[in-house]
């Protein structure tokens, strides 16, 4: 147990009218992660993101001694990827077989509907390939704002081996970075984000080495 304070319930906004004692358990369940990014959080002492009110944040900080947050829920790249974790050897032999195994396996936001996410990702991919090249995929949905979540998630996937993904490039698909970002705007500032770091090689390296998500957000520019 850490302090008294008001607990927080889904959709990351305290709840004023319940107070009790908050522990890591109740903070990651009601933030919608992990308790792992919580821990993580502790140990680099700040919050990256929020989904907090303004006037609530200096009581959550102070709760899990940690600094105010930096950047924004919906267009911070290594917020949203921190959400969205590292998962590797998905299998798969073609891009929905892949899509559903790597949703199945996601950590979501207890609101997140899973398959209407999926048959939108699916989607996406019947419309034009987001394969970007290099063996890398960028799975989106064409309407962002239909995820109704509180926050940006990118989720890196390795997948067991490469698939034909109709990139423009002809290369098989290994690396996919799964986008869930409920904002028009802010949806297409990562991606712009992510694919200038994809042009560089370096980057590229990286991620197809990386063994944990910290490793690509430490690589990126």
């Amino acid at each position: 147990m850490f302090c008294d304070a008001a607990l927080i319930r889904k959709g990351s906004f305290v709840d004023k009218r319940i107070v009790g004692i908050m522990n890591i358990q109740d903070a990651a369940r009601y933030l919608g992660v992990n308790q792992q990014h919580i821990h993580h959080w502790q140990e680099h002492e700040f919050l990256p993101g929020s989904g907090l009110e303004t006037e609530d944040l200096d009581a959550f900080c102070h709760c899990f001694q940690l600094q105010k947050p930096i950047g924004d829920v919906l267009t911070d790249v290594p917020w949203a990827l921190m959400r969205g974790g590292f998962i590797r050897d998905i299998d798969g032999s073609s891009v929905d077989e892949v899509l559903e195994n790597a949703l199945a396996a996601m950590e979501l936001h207890p609101q997140a509907n899973r398959e209407m996410i999926l048959n939108a990702l699916k989607e996406r991919e019947r419309i034009s390939s987001t394969g970007v090249g290099h063996g890398i995929a960028f799975p989106h949905v064409s309407s962002p704002s239909s995820l109704d979540l509180p926050y940006s998630s990118i989720c890196l996937v390795q997948l067991k081996r490469a698939i034909p993904y109709f990139s423009f490039d002809q290369k098989e698909v290994n690396l996919l970075f799964v986008l869930l970002v409920p904002q028009t705007q802010a949806h297409l500032k990562i991606l712009q984000q992510l694919a200038k770091n994809v042009r560089n090689p370096v980057f590229r390296e990286t991620i197809a080495a990386a063994d944990g998500i910290q490793a690509v957000i430490d690589a990126l520019e």
